[in-house]
C-alpha cells in the first residue's frame, strides 16, 4: 500500500527509549494536553492500516493463518491473544496502553532530534542548524520556508504514523530468525522506518 509522498532523507535511532524528556515549548498551543490525545489517535489509524492489510478474508478479526501469511513473529501472535481465543480484536492488536506507549516514544523521539540540532535552544531549526546532518530535518519543515518549529515535526509524525504519507513494509518470508518479524512503517524516502 502506497501514499502520498513527501521529502525525506533522515534515519532516528532509539525508538525503544523509554526514558522521560522535557518537552520542549513550540510556538502554538500544542503542548495542550490534546497533543497527546492527537498523537494517540494517529497511533490507532495506522494500527488500523496495518490491521485492515492483515485481515485478508476482511472479516475484521485476524486468524492465525492471516497472521502467518504475513510472516509475523508467532512469539507475538501468543503474547497478543490473551484470551487464546485463536483471533486478534483490533483491541487486542493494538490495546490503549500500547498505544500510548508509542505516541509517547514518539515524543521522545522528537525532544531528541531537538535537543540535538537546536543549539541556540530557541524551540526551532534554522540556519546553520540546518547544515550537514541537520539538513536532514527539512523533512519536518512542513511549509518550506527553511525554518523547522517543533509543531511542525509532531504533524509530521502525524501523518507518518497514521498512514498518511509513507509506505507498510511487511517482513521477507519466511520469517527472520532471532528477531520478531513485525510490519514497519517506511518514510518517503526510505530513510526512516518506524517498527509497528
Amino acid at each position: 500500500m502506497r501514499w502520498n509522498l513527501l521529502a525525506a532523507a533522515l534515519v532516528l535511532g532509539g525508538c525503544g527509549t523509554s526514558r522521560a524528556l522535557p518537552i520542549a515549548k513550540a510556538p502554538q498551543a500544542l503542548q495542550a494536553q490534546g497533543a497527546l490525545t492527537h498523537m494517540i489517535e494517529a497511533c490507532r489509524q495506522g494500527s488500523r492500516l496495518v490491521y485492515d492489510e492483515l485481515d485478508a478474508d476482511e472479516d475484521g478479526t485476524l486468524s492465525r493463518a492471516e497472521w502467518d501469511k504475513r510472516c509475523l513473529a508467532p512469539e507475538a501472535w501468543v503474547e497478543l491473544d490473551g484470551n487464546q481465543d485463536g483471533e486478534l480484536a483490533f483491541d487486542e492488536f493494538a490495546p490503549p496502553d500500547w498505544l500510548r506507549g508509542k505516541a509517547n516514544r514518539i515524543f521522545e523521539l522528537i525532544d531528541l532530534e531537538f535537543a540535538h540540532y537546536d543549539l541556540d535552544g530557541d524551540h526551532k531549526i534554522t540556519g546553520p542548524e540546518l547544515a550537514g546532518e541537520g539538513a536532514a530535518m527539512l523533512m519536518f519543515d512542513l511549509n518550506a520556508d527553511h525554518v523547522v518549529w517543533r509543531a511542525e515535526a509532531v504533524d509530521w509524525w502525524e501523518q507518518f504514523v497514521s498512514g498518511k504519507i509513507g509506505t507498510i513494509v511487511w517482513p521477507a518470508c519466511p520469517a527472520r530468525k532471532g528477531g520478531p518479524a513485525r510490519p514497519r512503517f517506511l518514510a518517503p524516502g526510505g530513510h526512516l522506518t518506524f517498527d509497528w
